[in-house]
């Protein structure tokens, strides 16, 4: 009678060439099970490298790399990790020792009485896949015999496997499916094959294929990233059995999906498991084969659309919601490897880091909607809104293939950054979070949106929402902080704040929020903490521009324009044209209204020549304006006027306030009054930057109407959260006692010019609106 060897759950059959868990094969390599045997018949010995090398390839040359793979591939088989070397322990500098205990058994038909030791799957997904050198070097060295009997063993294989199949299938089907209100994991992907274009490419390309599904909740990627942290684990660690099963676990969801990938001759074999986290028993399983590696994608997009229907999500909603993954991303696995690994770094948030593996990306397949799609949103949320543009209308124009989910977000970016559509924006965005309510993105989405236009009760409710839903991403966390400032609730914002730095899910937007409460309550020290924070960071410059705008506001002038001459600096050196423009133009505007007209004539024209973009461009527009170029304003604002006619924001409020401030400029006040009417909803919104108010309030006490200006500059005071720096909110100061003073107030407006002279204690003092501040006030006595 022939004899088995038994270690574990596990039992070898020598003579078969099979390893097997109880009564369900495990397919190994030709090549691994070899050196599985090898290390066998030496257990408790330490086995060379060399000895491995010689034994199991004895007449070819093979790398020691070629090995290592295969023993790799064998710990998976068996379930090991790192921490756990139950079975094969590496004896540095020598080789390797089979450590656990075996036992010789006589075979027994059906192998139906194996000894389990354990009550779990292993870790590893298996694959069947014939040995072949993936580098073309090693040659069959086996006789025709053996060649048929390996045939034979991997048709077996494949029976025994349909059989086991069958059988947890009739014990799967008693258990209960996924309901909608649980989440699952994503691990990476097992890759056997050696090729590194797998690596990264295939998990990202089964995300979008899940992600597409109202019905499945994919645990995201800053989730696990955060749980590695809290495990003591590397946040950059590959998520793989055992490891998964404890993250997933820890987040609280109820199954896993693993994926593998092998080769089978010229062929691959995709496989994708379903695993309850609990205890490891298989929900629901799939493998494919592809005939070539072209073909990998789409084998991989038909297991998934299968697997999410033995998950439990409805045949119509796996109808409806299925594109092909090689359609809703790229075929191309070399652009999806390079846009798997621009995302990384976009979770790492380093958004610059990211453009040239984006551009790659790109570069390897002009077509990948997705791609232009992310990279133009990059790009914009680094001010680089005409740069982003381009690249968003690209994406737009391909987006035909994309998914559900996917063309809702690409919708929604083309809406806001390119046509300035806020409300179609906003509704694609309440559609969106119709469909899937588990999803955090449309909810941060609408809270933007909200901000855009000065709702801030709404843009508060829609980030605590997004947040509910996603608490470990940092966007979340900042529009809700952003949208309490604007509220003036100044406590709330900055426990946001905090909780979002205890999370490690601080960023430039929470750190300048902080910065801005500071400044509002004059704490020097909070205000050089949030600096410190920002030095040495890709977001320095961010932070320099608005400390820039923090010394102006105060009326240091000299100083301010030093900080932004770095600002402009490092954003130039990063070719950041538009977002240095923007800050250039910001710095002119104040110099406008603090009447050195000449110098904010020159810095106008300079911003509005070097970037292109909405926000460098109208701001421009306004100081040129301002400075008394009336027909520069008029020329640029026009040419905005014609690129973006159906822009709200633009249109609503930024050129009525630049035509206004044309029309105050040549001495018509009432005209500008009237051009400004419309702007009224939206005076408060993150657009606006208070110029409506601002102008609107001059413009009344040319005409003498005090009543009317004070009410102006009185609503810039009152809301101390918008736009904090802002050097119109101190001048309002001074607006308002010149409103007051042309009421009689004669008490009002000297507390009102006290108040201005006081915020300007350490101004330079050669400000001519400064100057004239004091002759007034000294009137005033």
């Amino acid at each position: 009678m022939k004899r088995l060897h038994e270690f574990g759950p596990f039992r070898v059959d020598p003579d078969r060439s099979l390893l097997l868990r109880g009564t369900e094969p495990v397919a190994l390599t030709a090549k691994a099970f070899e050196t599985l045997m090898v290390l066998i018949q030496h257990r408790q010995e330490t086995v060379s490298k060399d000895e491995l090398l010689k034994t199991v390839w004895p007449d070819t040359f093979v790398e020691e790399a070629n090995l290592t793979q295969h023993v790799s591939m064998l710990r998976k088989a068996l379930g090991e990790t790192p921490q756990d070397r139950r079975y094969i322990v590496t004896v540095p500098g020598r080789g390797y020792r089979f450590v656990a205990r075996v036992r010789e058994v006589p075979s027994r038909e059906g192998y139906g009485d194996a000894v389990m030791e354990e009550n779990h799957k292993g870790d590893g997904m298996t694959v069947k896949e014939e040995e072949a050198d993936h580098a073309g070097s090693e040659a069959a060295s086996t006789p025709k015999a053996k060649t048929v009997t390996w045939i034979l063993i991997c048709a077996l294989l494949v029976v025994l496997a349909a059989i086991g199949a069958t059988s947890r299938l009739k014990h799967w089907g008693n258990r209960s499916a996924l309901s909608a209100k649980d989440t699952v994991l994503l691990a990476d992907f097992d890759n056997f094959t050696g090729e590194p274009i797998f690596d990264g490419a295939l998990k990202q390309g089964l995300a979008a294929q899940l992600g597409q599904s109202p019905f499945l909740d994919i645990v995201a990627n800053d989730q696990v990233r955060e749980t590695l942290r809290f495990m003591g684990h590397s946040p950059d660690e590959r998520v793989q059995l055992p490891l998964a099963r404890e993250i997933c676990e820890r987040a609280g969801s109820k199954a896993l999906i693993a994926g593998s990938i092998g080769r089978f001759g010229r062929s691959y074999v995709v496989a994708l498991e379903g695993l309850n986290c609990a205890d490891a028993t298989t929900l629901a399983r799939e493998q494919v084969e592809a005939d070539n590696k072209e073909q990998v994608l789409s084998a991989l997009s038909g297991a998934a659309s299968k697997l999410r229907q033995k998950l439990g999500e409805s045949l119509s909603s796996v109808q409806r919601f299925d594109i092909p993954i090689e359609q809703a991303t790229t075929p191309s696995l070399e652009a999806l490897r390079a846009y798997s690994l621009a995302m990384e770094q976009r979770t790492l948030g380093m958004e610059k880091n990211s453009i040239p593996l984006f551009e790659h990306a790109i570069e390897l397949d002009p077509k990948f909607a997705m791609a232009h799609a992310e990279l133009g949103t990059v790009y914009t949320n680094l001010g680089e809104t005409e740069h982003g543009g381009e690249y968003l209308k690209k994406a737009y124009a391909l987006r035909g293939n994309l998914s559900e989910r996917e063309k809702f977000y690409l919708t929604v970016r083309y809406y806001t950054v390119v046509t300035g559509q806020t409300d179609k924006a906003t509704g694609t965005l309440e559609m969106w979070a119709r469909i899937y309510p588990r999803d955090w993105i449309p909810f941060n989405g609408l809270s933007a949106r909200y901000q855009v236009v000065g709702q801030y009760e709404k843009a508060a409710n829609a980030a605590a929402e997004a947040l509910r839903l996603q608490p470990n991403h940092y966007l979340p966390f900042a529009n809700l902080a952003l949208s309490y400032m604007r509220l003036n609730r100044f406590e709330d914002a900055a426990q946001v704040c905090q909780r979002s730095s205890a999370a490690h899910r601080d960023s430039i937007y929470t750190h300048r929020v902080l910065f801005q409460i500071a400044f509002l309550h004059h704490d020097q020290a909070g205000m050089q903490r949030e600096i410190d924070w920002a030095t040495g960071t890709d977001r320095e410059n961010d932070m320099l521009a608005i400390e820039g705008l923090a010394q102006v506001t105060s009326g240091k002038l000299r100083a301010g324009r030093q900080l932004f001459q770095r600002s402009w600096a490092t954003s130039q050196r990063n070719n950041l044209k538009d977002d240095a423009a923007f800050s250039m133009a910001g710095e002119a505007l104040a110099e406008a209204d603090f009447g050195n007209y000449e110098r904010a004539h020159s810095q106008a024209v300079t911003a509005a020549s070097l970037g292109h973009g909405i926000d460098a461009q109208e701001t421009a527009a306004e100081a040129l304006a301002l400075s008394g170029d009336v027909s520069r304003a008029q020329a640029i604002a026009q040419d905005l006027q014609d690129r973006f006619p159906q822009h709200m924001p633009l249109n609503v409020v930024s050129l009525p306030t630049i035509f206004a401030s044309i029309e105050l400029q040549r001495g018509h006040p009432e005209k500008t009054i009237r051009l400004l009417q419309d702007a009224v909803p939206y005076d408060l919104c993150e657009f606006a930057s208070l110029g409506p108010i601002y102008i609107r309030g001059q413009a009344y006490l040319r005409l003498h109407a005090g009543k009317e200006a004070a009410a102006e500059f009185r609503k810039i005071l009152d809301h101390s959260g918008v736009d904090v720096p802002s050097p119109r909110r101190t001048l309002a100061y001074l607006g308002l006692a010149r409103a007051l003073k042309l009421q009689g107030d004669t008490a009002g407006a000297r507390q009102a010019f006290q108040d201005f002279l006081s915020q300007w204690s350490d101004a330079d003092a050669d400000i001519p609106i400064l100057r004239q501040a004091k002759i007034e006030y000294a009137r005033q006595q």
